[in-house]
């Protein structure tokens, strides 16, 4: 009888330590294809992007103007500031924890102020990609890395302009959305 749960009693241990490496261990491959939803906004419904919500500091009517677009022959949204402002257009996404992502967009920005200026970020978090002011009506590529804690899964990805404590004006322009699992960020 003692050989017996000695032998049950190890069989579970053995099980359990499995789990816990299973649980603890980061996913082998990242997950391929772009977890955006409608990042090219070819859909749209009442003038604003299928699948995507807006978000902004001052609320004030006639801060912000913020919808669907058509320029240089693409789908974008604009985020336009007449006032002083932090307004981004947001998607939620569910994501695995324990990952790392690359959030990229097209971006072209005209007429922004000293403030934060066009940027790509995640909700809630104090970081945000380079930010551009005015690109000479040239499209620029911008991009962030994040890393999903262990319990994460769901980020919420922001095409802004402006940021936390750092409001502006301007327009932007926002298409090509991507976001991406990676195997690592680059350095710096």
């Amino acid at each position: 009888m003692k050989k017996k749960t000695l032998i049950a009693l190890l069989a579970v241990l053995a099980l359990l330590g499995a789990v816990w490496l299973l649980k603890g261990r980061k996913q082998d491959r990242p997950l391929e294809g772009n977890l955006i939803a409608n990042g090219d906004f070819a859909a749209v419904s009442s003038g604003m992007p299928e699948g995507w919500g807006t978000g902004m500091w001052v609320t004030s009517p006639g801060a912000s103007f913020l919808e669907a677009a058509e320029i240089d022959g693409r789908h974008a949204v604009l985020v336009e500031n007449a006032a002083p402002n932090d307004a981004r257009f947001e998607q939620r996404v569910t994501v695995r924890p324990g990952s790392t992502l690359r959030l990229s967009a097209s971006v072209r920005a005209e007429g922004c102020g000293e403030g934060m200026g066009a940027n790509v970020s995640f909700l809630g978090v104090y970081g945000a990609s380079e930010d551009l002011h005015d690109t000479g009506g040239a499209w620029k590529r911008l991009e962030v890395y994040g890393r999903t804690g262990e319990d994460m899964r769901e980020v919420t990805v922001c095409l802004r302009l402006g940021g936390y404590g750092s409001e502006n004006t301007g327009r932007a322009w926002f298409t090509d959305v991507r976001l991406e699992e990676v195997d690592e960020a680059p350095v710096g």
